[in-house]
């Protein structure tokens, strides 16, 4: 007999390059229509790489592209300010595009260096450029570009007579050079040309090739991670900030050693800037929907560094993905029974634990439950064979974890409607809930059914969104209380 599965549920990320496609697509049958048919089975995120993306366009074409990545995102909004946790935000990318110009503002280094925070770093930063000399980086007998090598001298040259300002306008000089792609390719192409003096082989494509191996057994004589720390200026002491700006770092790394296969005329060091924000915000999802073969081996290679499980598709793949997944979703109370216990037959179990008369079973699910519920724990009563509670919940991400206003509505509507009001009286997800979710105040929301009960909330610990079924009767309730008071009431003895 063939097993019928729930309704899957995932997080999607789509690269700029899939919109543009999806934008011409007429088809009935094409990608667009195939997106849209099933886009309440799934959630689609944007970002400000998406938003960096289209600043780029001095037409007003990007106003229709914003619109139209509207009608599949929503507003689903991916952004990592500094300092703070990755998060989603509620905002249109017509918002956060015009919240993004008026954040646009240039850099006042007079007030930056008037900060007292800043003289430690300071002083620091004027004894290395003290002792700083210009390198001779002339690699395998190849001199480094002109170009390069004088906005080196630029920076380096403050010893006589150090002046920090100036050292930083120098920078950002060197970075806006960078920027407009000629010197970034020079820079690019002479250390490709030196790969085979760098890691005693030439490299057209790293592969399957095991990243960390390669850059020990270099000149470098580290391994790739440490490297990428090596070249990480500054700590704000936030684990999150640490992870962004190491995926970033090592993604540019990649790029510009030429490991990554990319031919260097079609090399920018702005888009591979803004791509390296695409393969970072997509860790947050499921699936990573791109066309670009560049970005899709350096996201492939450093998600299995940063052990992300995020599947990675080009766009007739990711087509042919939504295709296999069975759209019959199963979540009727009625059927939850039946899917637990097929659950509990066929998959791998990940925690078995007795205490006392209780035991407990947790198991990951064939198939998300409620679309959104990856795993399922289970606490039965031994002495009497009957089980007390059914938790739903998530595993965390190893990037982070974010609480997504549409999954917890989706969850939340979907209780309301099979079930009514909840015990407040309150019905579908509204306004209240978004408000009191963003300032931590959400005490989650419960439903009665005829045997037990059912509580939505986030967990404060782990940020994950949970759902636990009580399947005890009021009676069953009383008398467990009755049995922990007496319990309670022991333990004083």
């Amino acid at each position: 007999m063939r097993r019928r599965k729930r309704g899957e549920f995932l997080r999607i990320y789509l690269d700029n390059n899939i919109y543009s496609c999806l934008k011409q697509d007429k088809e009935p049958t094409g990608p667009l229509s195939a997106i849209l048919r099933r886009h309440g089975q799934h959630t689609y995120f944007y970002s400000e790489a998406h938003i960096c993306d289209l600043k780029t366009d001095s037409t007003t074409h990007k106003y229709d592209d914003l619109e139209f990545m509207r009608r599949i995102v929503g507003t689903n909004y991916l952004c990592k300010y500094y300092n703070r946790d990755t998060n989603c935000f509620i905002a249109t990318p017509r918002e956060a595009f015009e919240t993004m110009e008026t954040d646009d503002v240039e850099l006042d280094f007079e007030s930056i260096i008037r900060d007292p925070s800043f003289a430690k770093k300071a002083n620091e930063t004027e004894t290395f450029f003290a002792q700083a000399t210009i390198p001779e980086l002339n690699l395998n007998q190849t001199k480094l570009p002109d170009s390069i090598r004088t906005y080196i001298e630029n920076i380096i040259s403050q010893t006589a007579n150090f002046d920090i300002l100036r050292l930083a306008r120098n920078g950002m000089d060197f970075y806006a050079e960078m920027e407009q792609g000629s010197s970034y390719r020079e820079l690019r192409k002479y250390l490709k040309d030196n790969q085979a003096f760098l890691f005693q082989k030439k490299i057209e494509k790293l592969g399957d090739t095991n990243v960390d191996d390669l850059f020990e057994n270099s000149i470098i004589k580290n391994r790739f991670m440490d490297f990428v720390d090596s070249n990480i200026s500054f700590d704000t002491g936030n684990a999150n900030d640490k992870m962004y700006y190491q995926f970033l770092m090592a993604y540019v790394i990649l790029n510009s050693l030429g490991l990554d296969g990319e031919k260097n005329r079609k090399v920018m060091f702005t888009n591979t800037s803004i791509d390296s924000r695409h393969a970072y915000y997509a860790g947050f999802c499921d699936v990573l929907v791109t066309n670009d073969k560049g970005l899709r081996e350096k996201a492939k290679i450093l998600y299995s560094l940063f052990r992300i499980d995020t599947k990675i598709l080009d766009l007739t793949s990711f087509q042919e993905y939504l295709e296999e997944i069975d759209k019959k979703e199963k979540d009727a109370l009625g059927s939850l029974q039946a899917n637990i216990v097929e659950d509990l037959g066929t998959r791998e179990v990940l925690l078995s634990e007795e205490t006392g008369n209780q035991l407990t079973i947790r198991i990951e699910a064939a198939v998300p439950y409620f679309s959104t519920f990856s795993h399922i724990q289970i606490q039965v009563d031994v002495t009497k064979s009957s089980c007390r509670n059914v938790l739903f919940h998530n595993s965390p991400r190893r990037i982070s974890v974010l609480v997504v206003f549409s999954e917890v509505r989706t969850t939340c509507d979907y209780c309301s409607r099979v079930l009514g009001n909840d015990l407040e009286g309150i019905g579908p997800f509204g306004d209240t809930d978004i408000e009191e979710i963003r300032e931590k105040e959400w005490k989650g929301r419960t439903w009665l059914m005829q045997n037990g009960s059912i509580h939505l909330n986030i967990c404060r610990e782990t940020n994950l969104l949970y759902l636990n079924t009580d399947l005890r009767t009021r009676e069953q309730q009383n008398e467990d209380t009755d049995q922990s008071d007496q319990q309670s009431e022991g333990m004083g003895d």
